[in-house]
């Protein structure tokens, strides 16, 4: 008994037709698996960055109240989980701010650490290489690895080392007698200081008088 030929070649086609099929599925099924896996080791490295900084600054507080001294030991904590250096990098506005900064933070973590919630009690600012930013409310105009610098208050419990300590973000409003530079607001008075008068409520360049002196 013969096959017929136009039977034979319709079986033939189906056969490679179920094939392609497979082989399509199994492709998507690898570029969907390889995607969702460097989207969960992103999402781990972020969650290690963001723990590991956060651990840091309680551990650093820790032992400058048990010594009563800011006291840092460069050869402690210098590494996150991930492996990316994490030094600290010193203090602002005498001494009520401190620095964290990570190295070589890679550009894909960026918006996992965007969506992270910073404790605003503890953190002051956050800054993307050399731009900054309110905790909650980054932007992530990065364009390969970055250095992150996260901000912290040196003391929690006091309200008063918390005053005029921070300089106003652009995201804010900046005054007339401002500019924008790395999103904070810088005074661009050739003589005196960007101040707010009932005068000019946007602000002017003030230069006080000086006093005539006693004769």
């Amino acid at each position: 008994m013969f096959l017929k030929k136009s039977n034979f070649k319709n079986q033939r086609g189906r056969t490679m037709l179920e094939i392609l099929a497979v082989i399509v599925i199994m492709a998507i099924l690898t570029v969907t698996g390889i995607i969702m896996y460097s989207q969960a080791i992103t999402k781990h490295s972020a969650n290690l960055i963001y723990e590991d900084v956060l651990m840091q600054a309680e551990q650093f507080r820790h032992r400058s109240s048990a010594t009563g001294k800011s006291i840092f030991d460069s050869a402690w904590g210098k590494q996150t989980r991930s492996g990316l250096l994490m030094p600290f990098s010193g203090y602002e506005s005498n001494n009520r701010l401190f620095l964290i900064t990570v190295k070589g933070v890679p550009m894909d973590n960026c918006n996992e650490l965007k969506e992270k919630k910073w404790p605003t009690d503890q953190v002051a600012r956050i800054r993307i290489n050399n731009t900054e930013y309110a905790p909650d409310n980054i932007e992530c105009n990065v364009s390969g690895d970055f250095n992150l610098t996260v901000v912290f208050w040196s003391n929690l419990n006091s309200s008063q080392d918390k005053e005029n300590v921070l300089p106003t973000l652009c995201s804010d409003g900046c005054l007339e007698c401002q500019t924008c530079e790395n999103n904070v607001c810088k005074d661009n008075c050739e003589e005196g200081t960007c101040t707010i008068t009932e005068e000019y409520p946007q602000g002017v360049c003030f230069i006080p008088e000086e006093e005539p002196e006693e004769e």
